[in-house]
């Protein structure tokens, strides 16, 4: 039961409403909050003779205060991490700091924890989405040549597995998914009022994206402009009976998808994000039986050129 002086608060530094026994306790509650961190409420007021409403607001401080200090440190980080297992570090880290801010009951810090960890795991997508598959299901692509005559070699394996990175294949297709959304879609659901994000609203927010970009039915020119820019295309360049076409996107073969992927990445750095994407909306048709088992989509069995 909380004591007398749970009822009488006084208004804090920050502007927030404290119990008068705050400043009185502050440094000694502090302390030993700090030394037990994983005491309950209750324990802290017991041990410290004092009420669990201060306890309560002390730990509420010290989560926003922790949060506070963290937060523009480990955006930094994440954006300049190159390696998976880096990110994913930082992810859990994020992580451990979204629950200590829940059960410190500071709702606003722990909306900031949660915004930390979303961008290390948008950022450890974009770094799954950019090295080669472990599992070794894509080949890579050797000499520039035309549609359809490039030669395949098997895929590299000296690239760490998931396992090796501490990721679980759930997680590394959560994350992909997140990646392929844009800056823009991220930045916008993230600081949505409206909207409680989490990792499950990130992912069914891309899936539906994808779906979108992948039914889309407007027409180009069957000579279609530049190929490599940073977005999807409607159409892509296939060789098929002997002459290149410009096919619709939804009509690819899994084989042709592939090649355009492996062909855009050749291109550099500047057009990784394209191939990515393609990757990543081929992997979610695949998922979702999208391909028959020649690896044609099921809505092109009848189309040969989808022209």
């Amino acid at each position: 039961m909380n004591t007398p002086d749970a009822v009488e608060r006084v208004a804090g530094t920050d502007g927030k409403s404290y119990p008068s026994s705050y400043s009185a306790h502050r440094d000694a509650i502090r302390a030993a909050i700090q030394a037990d961190p994983s005491a309950t409420n209750t324990v802290i007021a017991n041990r410290m003779k004092s009420s669990r409403d201060t306890v309560i607001a002390v730990r509420r401080e010290l989560a926003g205060a922790l949060v506070d200090a963290r937060y523009e440190a480990m955006c930094v980080a994440i954006a300049e991490c190159y390696r998976t297992d880096e990110v994913k570090d930082l992810r859990d880290k994020a992580l451990a700091l979204q629950v200590y801010t829940r059960q410190a009951k500071n709702r606003e810090a722990e909306q900031r924890a949660t915004e930390i960890r979303l961008r290390a795991e948008r950022r450890a997508g974009e770094l799954l989405l950019k090295q080669a598959k472990a599992e070794g299901t894509r080949g890579q692509l050797v000499g520039r040549g035309v549609i359809g005559g490039a030669n395949m070699e098997p895929p590299i394996k000296d690239q760490p597995t998931l396992a090796d990175q501490g990721v679980s294949k759930r997680q590394a297709s959560d994350w992909q998914k997140i990646a392929t959304l844009s800056e823009e879609q991220f930045e916008h659901a993230i600081r949505d009022p409206e909207r409680s994000v989490s990792t499950a609203s990130m992912v069914k927010l891309a899936e539906s994206t994808m779906r979108a970009n992948v039914h889309r039915t407007e027409e180009v020119p069957t000579e279609q402009g530049a190929l490599f820019n940073a977005g999807l295309q409607p159409r892509y360049p296939v060789e098929r009976d002997a002459r290149t076409e410009y096919v619709k996107r939804a009509l690819l073969t899994l084989a042709e998808r592939r090649y355009n992927a492996a062909l855009l990445r050749q291109e550099g750095e500047a057009k990784v994000a394209h191939g990515s994407a393609l990757d990543a909306e081929t992997d979610q048709l695949i998922e979702e039986k999208y391909f028959n088992a020649q690896g044609v989509p099921h809505c092109a069995a009848t189309s040969t050129t989808g022209a």
